[in-house]
């Protein structure tokens, strides 16, 4: 993946992630200070690092690609829809497949997301930049689904 600018929009703040460790086999609980979004299609979950970092709202009257595509899918705007720019840049390490996430929905309320099979991996980039690759997972209104 490259870097550059994505349409995205917020699930809500993440708590943290679960991996088993490839190296061994141990389930680690990584603490993530970074925002869930997923793009407009619903199909891939990123990890948006906060703090230090412009966020740019998007409109719905400057038609955004991800507010028509989420507004194709459900039939009304979506409560947060921003531009971000993901930024990968040097070696790509796995931390391992994602077993569950934990993140705070647009209402405050904490939830927790148990990945079934195939389940996605964490990457962290040398920037420190976590992108979530793979798995059978999709975002609805209501959260992540599979």
């Amino acid at each position: 993946m490259e870097s550059g600018r994505i349409a995205l929009w917020s699930l809500g703040p993440a708590d943290s992630v679960t991996v088993k460790d490839p190296s061994s086999g141990q389930f680690q609980r990584y603490p993530i200070r970074a925002e869930l979004a997923s793009d407009a299609e619903g199909k891939q979950l990123y990890l948006v690092r906060l703090g230090g970092r412009k966020r740019a709202r998007s409109t719905f009257k400057q038609g955004t690609a991800a507010a028509k595509a989420y507004r194709a899918r459900y039939g009304r705007d979506p409560a947060d829809v921003r531009m971000n720019r993901i930024e990968i840049s040097g070696k790509a390490r796995s931390l391992g497949p994602m077993f569950a996430i934990r993140y705070y929905d647009q209402n405050g309320t904490l939830r927790h997301h148990d990945f079934s099979a195939p389940r996605p991996y964490l990457t962290e980039y040398e920037n420190g930049q976590l992108l979530i690759h793979g798995g059978s997972y999709r975002t609805t209104e209501r959260g992540i689904v599979g």
